[in-house]
């Protein structure tokens, strides 16, 4: 699920309700062919939506015993949940020793990212979650897709991760089907 109304997605056209439960996570993560991960990357829509992210990413650890790092990649537009979440996934992942990163999707600066995610203030929130992460010494990557929608603006995402000291990753838009 997301609450992000992005030009180039529909997933939030389409609330889901099957969504996996955390003993369907530990299920799946508990197979053998798991037994070798090093890297789980948490992704959506937006996994701040679920209120078990926490029990989650508990799971995985727990059942993951090779994992050696965990990202979760987020809007950003929800910087409370992740003033009350993010420390405690630091302390999860810390405690046994698998590296936390936090992935911000961002898709142009100030009012260019608003519109390509049509969230109104939504680059005030993102700012907000950037500064909670950061104050929380969680290592932080920007996420760029580059689209027709924001072309033109990915110097001045370059330039405020340079700016910010955070890591940035461009990717080219492509389709995806299962989207649709």
């Amino acid at each position: 699920n997301c609450n992000s109304k992005c030009q180039m997605c529909n997933v939030w056209k389409e609330k889901s309700y099957d969504e996996l439960t955390p003993d369907q996570i530990e299920s799946i993560f508990s197979n053998n062919l798991f037994k070798n991960v090093l890297h789980v990357g948490l992704s959506g829509g937006e996994p701040t939506l679920r209120k078990d992210l926490i029990d989650i990413v508990n799971r995985i650890i727990k059942t993951t015993p090779t994992l050696v790092s965990l990202s979760i990649t987020t809007h950003g537009f929800h910087p409370k949940k992740w003033e009350k979440t993010a420390p405690f996934i630091k302390e999860l992942t810390s405690l046994n020793g698998i590296d936390f990163r936090l992935n911000v999707s961002v898709d142009g600066i100030g009012s260019l990212h608003e519109e390509v995610r049509r969230i109104k203030g939504g680059w005030e929130k993102v700012r907000s979650t950037l500064a909670i992460i950061k104050g929380h010494n969680i290592p932080l990557q920007l996420q760029c897709t580059v689209s027709r929608h924001n072309v033109f603006g990915i110097n001045e995402v370059l330039n405020f991760a340079k700016k910010e000291g955070i890591d940035v990753v461009f990717r080219k838009a492509t389709e995806i089907n299962r989207l649709y």
